[in-house]
């Protein structure tokens, strides 16, 4: 697949197609990429579930949420790993970096509706974080670290040629129009089947612009709905355009499991076409996940102190 650190999905296919003797692509004859695409997808969350579930330092993100006042539940805007897998929830008093303390995580036998000015602990219930007491300050904040589940992967629909605005929020992304890689897929974004959902990713992979909703498209125009907030993000010539929630055209996996992605597509192929060498091709992805997993045993090789989750004991 090249020596580049960036690996597109279309070529993750290409290798998938080779390794299975699958070269037609179309509804009529041969495998469409879009079946390919759903495959390599599986992939990515079988491997990121391996290595979450064997190695839980990984793939973990944060973010910082202020304090409604009265407000019990909170979401956190992304997307969370099976929706409920938090690892950390701080609390501070005044919103500032240095003031943050670990909240007391409790169940839902221990919900206390009652306010008070600061809460005490924090309750999971189906992806949303319940503080107690019910705190009423305006100035607090929460930071929720969090396993992060990696986003969708999808083909480059089409290349950002530029935006418009009206001041305060995207209105259209006009594409490049000799360079429109799917133009087929872009017009069914306002259908039933198509969703009506973008995001925008650069050259590197890295997400410019997440879950863009879409108002309708007119080959190489995209009208975009009027709450797309510049501050949300920054649209740039060149960027990439995939369709669907939270998608990239670059995984957020290491370069190790590359080949992974395309060999575990290969094997959805080989079955679809009750191929004999499905069976070989498990093996390998089966000595391949072991590869992967051995890597990430021991990320550094440097001391670590005991941990110490409550310093008021150590005096």
């Amino acid at each position: 697949m090249g020596n580049n650190a960036e690996v597109y999905v279309d070529e993750l296919i290409a290798r998938a197609r080779k390794v299975s003797d699958n070269k037609e692509n179309g509804a009529d004859e041969g495998i469409p990429d879009d079946d390919i695409v759903e495959w390599i997808n599986d992939g990515q969350d079988h491997l990121q579930s391996l290595i979450i579930n064997n190695y839980p330092e990984e793939f973990i993100a944060e973010k910082i949420i202020p304090i409604v006042s009265n407000q019990e539940a909170y979401d956190v805007p992304d997307q969370v790993f099976i929706n409920n897998r938090f690892k950390l929830v701080e609390y501070s008093a005044t919103g500032n970096l240095k003031d943050y303390y670990p909240l007391r995580p409790a169940t839902l036998r221990e919900r206390r509706t009652y306010t008070n000015t600061h809460p005490a602990y924090y309750i999971r219930r189906s992806g949303q974080i319940l503080l107690s007491p019910i705190p009423t300050t305006t100035i607090g904040k929460i930071r929720v670290s969090y396993y992060r589940e990696l986003d969708n992967l999808d083909l480059r629909r089409g290349t950002v040629a530029s935006t418009a605005n009206d001041g305060t929020s995207y209105t259209t992304i006009t594409l490049t129009a000799d360079d429109i890689l799917d133009d087929t897929a872009l017009a069914t974004l306002t259908s039933a089947k198509g969703g009506n959902t973008i995001c925008v990713t650069d050259s590197n992979g890295l997400s410019t612009y997440q879950n863009l909703s879409v108002a309708s498209y007119s080959s190489p125009t995209i009208t975009l709905s009027a709450s797309q907030l510049l501050t949300g993000g920054t649209i740039s010539a060149g960027d990439y355009v995939t369709i669907g929630s939270y998608t990239t055209c670059l995984t957020g996996l290491p370069r190790n499991c590359y080949r992974y992605l395309s060999e575990y597509a290969a094997l959805r192929m080989m079955e679809l076409d009750s191929s004999e060498d499905s069976k070989k091709q498990e093996m390998l992805l089966q000595q391949i996940e072991s590869t992967i997993l051995d890597s990430f045993a021991d990320p550094s090789e440097d001391t670590f102190d005991f941990p110490v989750s409550d310093w008021d004991i150590m005096c």
